[in-house]
């Protein structure tokens, strides 16, 4: 063996122990064809799109044509992948790409390399929190990049998916992805967006414009008007305030109506004069005592 030979790491997994890999026997025959295909149509550095259209238009044409395979199964198969190392997800912008652990191609060294992709590096690692088993070759993270358990990353994606179908511009997702994946809001948070969004729809509100003039998703987010909009709690408070406060004005409208001279006068009254007010139909007995009747019923009432 030369020494640029013993120089060489890593190996192509369809060239050696592919069929005995611990890693391919533990996901589904279709995770494995998929991971196949991948191997065949990556390019030289083992990178490759992850988005699932993409990856249907250039890997499984036929069998999409013929109904075999569905975006909703390549995503399966992916989550597979991932999470026995086999590949790992990255973004470059608002892309994001695959990229095959382990998958050294041999190359001549008078071709021209095949480069269709953004190169992998670590620090472009995505978090998907989906949990990894196996060999973490050359896997890092950042300190505050950490995975997520499964429980935490539902409620995340149903707090965004929450924020992401009220917001009126659909530009820059990931961006925003990212800015709820660092600023991790709670459900109280994407309360106080929600509102905001939907108060700021209005006429002559900053949302209610030509979409283009409206500020992209994580704009709107970075600049923090939502922050200050009332909680679910303190609406419902401010109603129940306001009810309470209309109840005591009209209370205290009534107290007032019983003091005045008419209050006085319908006391006087006997309880046949009362009653004989409320039945009958003179139009000027009745615009008379028109905001009254209540006090007369109350009144009989108490005899």
């Amino acid at each position: 063996m030369t020494a640029k030979q013993e120089e060489r790491k890593g190996y192509n997994p369809l060239l050696k122990n592919y069929p005995d890999s611990v890693r391919i026997n533990r996901v589904s025959i279709g995770a494995e064809t998929l991971y196949t295909r991948l191997l065949a149509r990556s390019d030289d550095y083992g990178d490759y799109d992850a988005d699932p259209r993409l990856i249907l238009a250039g890997l499984y044409g036929k069998r999409w044509k013929n109904r075999q395979v569905s975006e909703l199964k390549i995503k399966k198969w992916v989550d597979e992948l991932e999470v026995v190392n086999l590949v790992i997800r990255y973004q470059v912008d608002d892309d994001i790409y695959l990229h095959l652990v382990d998958c050294f191609k041999t190359l001549r060294s008078d071709i021209k390399r095949d480069v269709r992709y953004p190169k992998y590096s670590p620090e472009l690692l995505i978090n998907t929190g989906l949990p990894v088993h196996g060999t973490d070759t050359g896997r890092t993270r950042p300190p505050n990049q950490t995975r997520l358990d499964q429980t935490r990353l539902d409620q995340y994606v149903h707090l965004f998916n929450k924020f992401w179908k009220q917001y009126p511009r659909k530009d820059a997702k990931q961006r925003a992805v990212r800015w709820f994946e660092k600023n991790k809001p709670t459900g109280e948070d994407v309360g106080k967006m929600v509102f905001t969004i939907e108060r700021q729809k209005k006429k002559g509100q900053r949302l209610c414009c030509e979409r283009k003039f409206m500020p992209l998703p994580e704009t709107w987010l970075n600049d923090g008007d939502w922050r200050d909009a009332p909680t679910q709690a303190d609406i419902v408070k401010q109603v129940e305030d306001k009810a309470a406060q209309k109840k005591i004005d009209i209370e205290k409208e009534k107290q007032t109506i019983r003091e005045s001279v008419i209050g006085i006068k319908l006391k006087g009254m006997t309880t046949k004069e009362l009653k004989e007010i409320l039945a009958s139909k003179d139009m000027m007995i009745k615009r008379q005592y028109f905001t009254e009747h209540w006090l007369i019923k109350e009144i009989l009432s108490e005899r």
